[in-house]
């Protein structure tokens, strides 16, 4: 149980850091 929220916590971390870098090549 424990191992699934971290695969989870880590899947969301990663779509938060691919949104920041979209945004960071829309803005450049």
């Amino acid at each position: 149980q424990e191992r699934l929220e971290r695969e989870m916590e880590i899947k969301r971390v990663r779509q938060q850091l691919l949104a920041e870098a979209k945004e960071r090549e829309s803005i450049a």
